[in-house]
């Protein structure tokens, strides 16, 4: 059996040519093309050289302008289905939901699933188009375990602070990210010394005179306070990942 993975994107904006003349909040060019033609290329070239024709992909929003012209709307629809992987929406503010909700000219779907937000506890992560409040980032069966907030409608600009993961196309090199990659950013932000290395297994008690407890188990690491507990495992997983990523992951203070 083939395995597929899981990838994230968001914020494609395809046939956007206002994209390529914006610039952030600290007066950086959000996006560094000469031409819409040439942005969307590039798009469109990493997505295939990336994602497999089976794999699972969500887009955060913002999937291309489209301004309700027609012709514009048929080009989208050639170039969609070129598309690899099988595609899920989560609802971007510049979406048309009635339109990419339902099918093209010729009877297929844009999309198989089309949602406000996806909550995926096993990864550890939230995933909408806006950041959104850090309160309500934790998962809905276990009020003790707080997930990573993946989004994307920032652009260039700088995520929260706290546990937040931009994926816009320009905070990730025009290129989708893997969830399995995301796992493990909830570490970003957090000094060495703020990570705390346990057992498998290991239990976290509160501090608040109770006898209840936090697991800490692989793959389920658990922020309390300043600090985040995680298996040693999950700790040497992280190093594996890229050694220069491990020192900008581990190495920089909040």
């Amino acid at each position: 059996m083939t395995t597929r993975d899981i990838w994230v994107i968001s914020d494609t904006h395809f046939y956007d040519e206002d994209m390529i003349t914006y610039f952030n909040f600290k007066g950086e060019r959000v996006r560094e093309f000469d031409t819409c033609k040439q942005m969307d290329e590039c798009l469109m070239d990493n997505w295939n050289s990336t994602i497999k024709p089976n794999d699972i992909v969500y887009h955060l929003g913002d999937v291309f302008f489209d301004r309700e012209d027609v012709s514009r709307r048929a080009k989208f629809e050639i170039d969609w289905f070129k598309l690899h992987g099988h595609k899920r929406l989560v609802i971007g503010n510049h979406d048309d939901i009635r339109y990419l909700s339902g099918k093209s000219q010729d009877g297929r779907w844009f999309f198989e699933k089309v949602m406000k937000w996806r909550k995926y506890p096993e990864f550890g992560i939230f995933m909408t188009h806006e950041p959104i409040h850090e309160s309500g980032l934790y998962s809905s069966t276990d009020f003790s375990k707080q997930l990573l907030n993946v989004h994307g409608h920032i652009h260039r600009n700088d995520s929260p602070n706290g546990p937040y993961r931009n994926v816009s196309v320009e905070a990730t090199n025009y290129k989708p990210v893997n969830i399995e990659d995301l796992k493990h950013a909830l570490v970003e932000g957090f000094s060495k010394a703020d990570i705390i290395v346990v057992g498998n297994d290991h239990r976290l008690y509160k501090e608040d005179g109770t006898d209840d407890f936090l697991e800490v188990t692989p793959g389920n690491p658990v922020i309390s306070g300043s600090k985040i507990y995680m298996t040693e495992s999950d700790y040497h997983k992280i190093a594996e990942i890229d050694y220069h990523k491990r020192k900008d992951h581990l190495g920089v203070s909040r």
